[in-house]
């Protein structure tokens, strides 16, 4: 096994658009998930339709998010992403598959996210290994609730960016 490299825990809180200079892809992706919550409450699984954001799945991924221990699990990843990682990790546990996932701070988004209820966008290297053209990454990941307000899905887009350019 690899030494686990430092992760860097800065991310932002996404409430309004403008919370983040987020790509198009993620801005879409951010209000398409406010537009599907119902009143107060967050939205749940039976509430997001892929269908609606079909070109953005190809690099979207969820994560299951299961408590007591806290831990996450892929439910689903696209296929850019599948790609880009050189196998699929859907069905597994992140901390399993991910050597950076040893890091105690690596899960802190996570938490936040599942604890408060609120989306988050990074823009940094990547914490995965991923193909060589994937060194930069931009994401936006949304939460779900089954009952509108226990997070238990997270759904996330990622993009990578040229380092050099953009």
């Amino acid at each position: 096994m690899n030494a686990v490299t430092p992760v860097s825990t800065a991310y932002t809180v996404v409430r309004a658009v403008g919370d983040a200079p987020m790509h198009p892809d993620m801005i879409r992706l951010f209000e398409y998930w406010r537009a599907i919550a119902p009143c107060g409450l967050l939205p749940a699984r039976r509430h997001f339709d892929p269908l609606a954001i079909p070109d953005l799945l190809p690099r979207i991924w969820l994560l299951d998010v299961h408590r007591d221990p806290f831990r996450l699990r892929y439910r689903l990843c696209g296929t850019t992403l599948v790609e880009s990682l050189g196998q699929d990790p859907t069905g597994r546990w992140v901390d399993e598959i991910h050597d950076s996932a040893r890091d105690p701070r690596y899960f802190d988004r996570y938490r936040h996210m599942a604890d408060e209820g609120v989306a988050t966008w990074r823009r940094g290297r990547a914490h995965f290994r991923h193909d060589k053209d994937w060194i930069v990454l931009e994401n936006v990941i949304v939460p779900l609730a089954a009952d509108g307000t226990t997070v238990d899905l997270l759904v996330a887009l990622t993009r990578r960016h040229d380092a050099l350019r953009d």
